[in-house]
């Protein structure tokens, strides 16, 4: 298949008239992506700045149509674009849930519950004590996830208390 120039969407700041990107430097494909990305940029207690979506062109090929479960885009290989750019709550494809596993030793691996094996922050647990939390999916049906956010190792449910960023 042929590239063609396609319109996008990229997350920046502006500063004195300059766009910079605002972590990840990808043109998103469709707005809602984009806006879900922006979403969780912001959500860095570390970030103060007033982020824009701005459109793009870029070279590609058209998405596919996603398909819909239960009132929910399931996430592909075709239409993944980051844990960022992913928010509680959606379903993702087995096949993209091993590559993610694939790519560090898992800290859970059960029928239920897989966590990506790298700590994606820290949070103060029931204990008083500072632990990592994980990159969390559960099982929903045969071949479909659902991201759960970062959670305690074994667990695929947030909790804690965020740490205080100083």
């Amino acid at each position: 298949m042929m590239l063609q120039t396609l319109k996008g969407y990229k997350v920046v700041y502006n500063i004195k008239g300059y766009d910079i990107t605002a972590g990840n430097s990808q043109i998103f494909p469709k707005r809602h992506i984009a806006e879900i990305y922006k979403r969780n940029y912001e959500s860095h207690p570390w970030f103060h700045e007033e982020l824009i979506i701005r459109e793009a062109d870029y070279e590609g090929v058209p998405l596919s149509e996603s398909i819909i479960i239960n009132g929910r885009e399931l996430i592909d290989r075709e239409h993944y674009f980051g844990l960022d750019a992913c928010e509680v709550g959606c379903y993702i494809t087995e096949d993209l849930l091993d590559e993610l596993l694939g790519m560090l030793p898992p800290a859970c691996t059960r029928s239920d519950c897989s966590q990506i094996g790298e700590p994606v922050s820290h949070r103060i647990a029931e204990n008083g004590f500072e632990k990592p939390t994980y990159a969390t999916f559960k099982k929903v049906e045969a071949g479909i996830w659902e991201y759960c956010g970062d959670c305690f190792r074994g667990e695929n449910v947030c909790s804690g208390i965020e740490l205080p960023y100083l």
